[in-house]
């Protein structure tokens, strides 16, 4: 049996959550919570049991139809004319960028020539501080802007660059037959299981995310995939 998912659940072991014993007589692995083992007699928490063969191998399922989801026609379309759309964006604000480095040039050009202005006494001390001041102001406001626009640029630029990872290991994963516990790590922020043996499945990458959001919910252990896993 491969491991990488036990391995995974060590993390949530050492915070306390599910203990993974040895397997029984009869070679099966059963989880259960930690909490429950011992403080299970003060009635804080549900044994939470589990079998743990059944659970990678719905975990592995349900993983395999998110990536198949994501790699779908429509999802691929959809993608693209983001993509698209996302391309346009960062023209426009490249575009805006330049224009306010434009901008802050002429400005900066009208305070050198009043400031000529002023040592030829073309214009007063008082008249020459009020309009630097505006001008000043102005430059400043065309600054924030830059600063903000480049901050989205950076914005955009790692969720494209997070977008293209998504998408290689969705390729990546699909191709393996025995995925390894890195791979599976990579997708999975972190895995609740409740009381009721229900899982929720928590991905780092939110259009996995959504696309398990709309999956139906799976029970772990149902009494026809434990005599599978005997």
């Amino acid at each position: 049996m491969s491991i990488y998912l036990k391995d995974y659940l060590d993390v949530m072991i050492a915070n306390g959550y599910i203990g993974i014993r040895s397997p029984d007589k009869n070679g099966n692995i059963y989880g259960r919570c930690q909490r429950y083992g011992r403080f299970g007699k003060f009635d804080v928490c549900s044994p939470h049991n589990f079998n743990y063969q059944v659970f990678e191998e719905q975990m592995l399922e349900i993983l395999r139809q998110v990536c198949r989801e994501y790699k779908n026609k429509k999802k691929l379309e959809e993608i693209a004319k983001q993509t698209k759309s996302k391309q346009v964006q960062e023209f426009d604000l490249k575009k805006q960028i330049d224009s306010f480095k434009q901008n802050i040039e002429k400005e900066t050009r009208k305070l050198e020539v009043m400031y000529e202005d002023r040592l030829a006494g073309i214009i007063s001390l008082e008249e020459y501080m009020k309009n630097a001041n505006r001008i000043k102001e102005i430059v400043k406001s065309y600054e924030q802007g830059i600063k903000e626009f480049e901050q989205e640029l950076s914005e955009e630029s790692n969720t494209e660059k997070k977008q293209t990872r998504l998408d290689d290991l969705v390729e990546e994963f699909l191709k393996l037959k025995k995925p390894s516990k890195e791979i599976v790590r990579e997708f999975i922020e972190r895995i609740e299981i409740h009381s009721d043996k229900q899982v929720d499945i928590y991905f780092n990458f939110k259009p996995l995310q959504e696309l398990n959001d709309n999956l139906e919910k799976f029970i772990c252990a149902k009494k026809e995939y434990e005599r599978k896993a005997v």
